[in-house]
């Protein structure tokens, strides 16, 4: 599950279907993107325009730091899905309403 605010559903709400089936992305021929589809257009844009290659997983990262200075570790790791507790440091037990409530102060 993937908590999102108000400000990400209004974003992603104009691609929602009827069919919770569908991929909320998808190419111009409607097939899923794959997991790897956008680090490879992210890299070609990168080495056009001559700047070092980056992973769109820094994103998340800054996502994950974000929240843990914000609201904790284990808000971080729920937020996360991180379901092994070496993946942010130390184990909690998720907490599915603190997840909403930073879903909910993030937007």
């Amino acid at each position: 599950m993937i908590l999102l605010g108000p400000n990400a559903q209004d974003v992603v709400n104009d691609y929602l279907t009827s069919d919770p089936a569908d991929p909320l992305f998808a190419s111009k021929l409607g097939t899923p993107y794959r997991r790897d589809s956008y680090r490879t257009v992210l890299h070609r844009a990168c080495r056009k325009v001559g700047i070092a290659p980056w992973n769109p997983n820094r994103l998340r990262h800054r996502f994950g730091t974000l929240v843990r200075q914000q609201f904790g570790l284990e808000e971080a790791q729920v937020v996360l899905g991180h379901a092994h507790a070496y993946v942010t440091e130390v184990y909690a037990e998720r907490d599915l309403a603190k997840a909403r409530e930073v879903a909910a102060a993030i937007g």
